[in-house]
Parts: C-alpha cells; sequence; structure tokens
C-alpha cells in the first residue's frame, strides 16, 4: 500500500510538555501504519489567544502513512485522550495537541478537518519547525513555504525560540 506524506504539528503547554510531545511521537510511531520520516526541533512561544497560560512547546513531524486524512485524524485524537487532553476553552492550555497540517496536495474544507490547516500561515510556531524539515514544501492553496515564512517573520514581531536537544531525536524503525 502507498504512503501518503503528512505532516504534522504537535504542542504541549501543560504540565512536562517535553515529556508530553515524547510520549505523542513514540505513540505514533507505535502505529504500524505510520513511519515517522524526521523531526523538527522544539520551539517555545507565546500562547495564542488567552494569555494567561503557560507558553506553548511546540514541534512537527513529516510522516509517511497508508491512513486517510479522516482516519489519521481520528488516531491523533486517539493518542491525545490517551496522554490525557480534555476538552478546554478555545486556544486554552492543553497536555498535547496533535494537528494534521498538510496532506500531500490535498486540499480539504470538511467541518471536522481542513487540510492544509487553516491558520498554517499565520504561525510561525508552526512554520519555523516546517521550515527545518522541508524549506522547498509547497503548501497547496498557500504556496511556497519559505515565502510564507518569511511574509510572516518580516510581520510577526512575537519571540520563537528553538529549543534545541529539549526533545530527543527520534529514531524511525
Amino acid at each position: 500500500m502507498t504512503h501518503i506524506s503528512v505532516y504534522l504539528g504537535l504542542g504541549s503547554n501543560e504540565g512536562d510538555s517535553i515529556g508530553y510531545l515524547m510520549q505523542a511521537v513514540s505513540a505514533l510511531d507505535a502505529l504500524a501504519f505510520i513511519h515517522i520520516y524526521a523531526q523538527s526541533d522544539v520551539v517555545q512561544s507565546s500562547p495564542i489567544g488567552p494569555q494567561d497560560q503557560p507558553d506553548f512547546y511546540n514541534m512537527c513531524l513529516h510522516i509517511g502513512t497508508t491512513l486517510s486524512p479522516f482516519d489519521l485524524l481520528k488516531a491523533c485524537q486517539d493518542i491525545e485522550c490517551s496522554l490525557g487532553r480534555v476538552p478546554t476553552r478555545r486556544w486554552g492550555e492543553r497536555v498535547i495537541d496533535i494537528d494534521v497540517l498538510i496532506v500531500d496536495d490535498l486540499i480539504i474544507n470538511h467541518p471536522d478537518l481542513t487540510i492544509p490547516h487553516s491558520q498554517l500561515h499565520h504561525r510561525l510556531f508552526v512554520l519555523k519547525p516546517l521550515m527545518q524539515l522541508c524549506p522547498n514544501l509547497v503548501v497547496p492553496a498557500k504556496g511556497q513555504l519559505s515565502y510564507l515564512y518569511d511574509c510572516l517573520i518580516q510581520a510577526d514581531s512575537s519571540q520563537v525560540v528553538v529549543n534545541r536537544g529539549a526533545l530527543e531525536t527520534f529514531t524511525t524503525h
């Protein structure tokens, strides 16, 4: 069966955030229908939305999977649930968040899933790790990743700090 190329965004800002990121990567890798090709460094950034919460730690993964985008979303939600994520306020704190960002060259506009992720091009904490993984990536309906990154870096005055070594480099199977 053919693997489709997918980019995932992972984030956490509650408890042992780096630990939750590591557990999420391990849980994804344990799934027979997912192969992790590469992972980015972890970046730290201020929260979007309510500011009365801790900074977020974010990273991206490049994976291959045989799952449909909707089945992949369900698998990611199952992992979030297994790690203790509970619904909170919009853009609120969370132990883990796993977003399906890009799936090959697909464009999906469905109430349960939007591909590419609808806010991807507005989030430096997503674009920076994606640039590390694949600077030549073309984001469907949005354009060249490097262009999106350059535009946002010029417009965004907030700080995003790369936290090298915070997450062990993951060895794929």
